[in-house]
């Protein structure tokens, strides 16, 4: 049997998705916000430490993922490559170094929903996604307003919109050097985690072929199985819409429950040996 995730099968056509790197791309609406501080770091995970001024980022994105197969599925497979997101992120630290990280994260692509989470420990679920459109001949541009939308469970849970302004570029954008991803895979005989690792990950052959800034707005909605409304803006930092593309290669784990938890063990241990000497 072949295959890089399953279904496996005799040719290894079947898998869900396919292995990295990818090209992604496409266009994304950008707010940035401050909210309660107390509500942004109870999203990050350690090892990751939250920043000292601490702001979140909500993105709403109609993109392009070539699954690893270039053009030749853009061409012909227009319904597997084609995908909307929204994402919220509070960038974070390790080590001093600042990255971005999505504590939530959902699409309307169950290939990219499955492989973002079991590769890269995305936490990407299944939602109805939409960003604005223009006629062909009513270019986007300043005085535009995009508003992009997320649905769970029949309710609408983000509302964000950006008007706007005039052009930028990439130094006014808040100032990242990375990704992060907290992997968590369960286990499947007791009521814990299997694993648990920080992954980072860092995009390549970034390119702007547009990038405007503006007046930003956003709302969180309420849901059984979302936490949102502790999110909700103190105050608007500024929006963003961009059209971009990029490389996503395989992700780096950085730290790892499992191997901190031996690596411990074996300090115990060793340290044990030498007071009994």
């Amino acid at each position: 049997m072949k295959g890089y995730s399953i279904p496996l099968s005799p040719e290894g056509r079947a898998g869900l998705y396919s292995k990295p790197p990818k090209r992604f791309g496409g266009r994304i609406l950008s707010v940035v916000f401050k909210a309660d501080r107390d509500a942004l770091n109870a999203l990050i995970p350690a090892p990751l430490e939250p920043l000292d001024e601490p702001y979140g980022i909500v993105r709403v994105s109609e993109l392009l993922n070539d699954h690893g197969a270039g053009d030749k599925w853009l061409e012909n497979e227009p319904e597997w490559v084609q995908y909307n997101e929204a994402v919220i992120c509070i960038p974070a630290s390790y080590k001093g170094v600042v990255g971005n990280y999505d504590p939530y994260l959902w699409v309307d692509n169950h290939a990219c929903a499955a492989g973002g989470r079991e590769i890269y420990g995305l936490p990407k679920k299944m939602a109805k996604v939409h960003l604005s459109r223009f006629y062909p001949s009513d270019p986007i541009g300043p005085g535009k307003k995009l508003t992009g939308t997320m649905e769970g469970l029949s309710r609408r849970l983000i509302t964000a919109s950006v008007k706007i302004e005039k052009e930028a570029t990439p130094a006014d954008l808040p100032k990242v050097e990375t990704f992060y991803a907290y992997r968590v895979l369960p286990d499947p005989e007791e009521d814990r985690a299997e694993i648990e690792q920080l992954l980072e990950f860092r995009l390549k052959n970034y390119k702007y072929t547009k990038l405007y800034s503006g007046e930003g707005a956003v709302s969180f909605g309420d849901s059984p199985n979302e936490e949102l409304i502790a999110l909700t803006p103190t105050e608007i930092i500024g929006g963003f819409y961009m059209e971009v593309d990029w490389l996503l290669p395989w992700p780096e784990i950085l730290w790892d429950r499992d191997a901190d938890r031996d690596e411990a063990r074996g300090s115990k241990t060793a340290a044990l040996a030498g007071a009994s000497r």
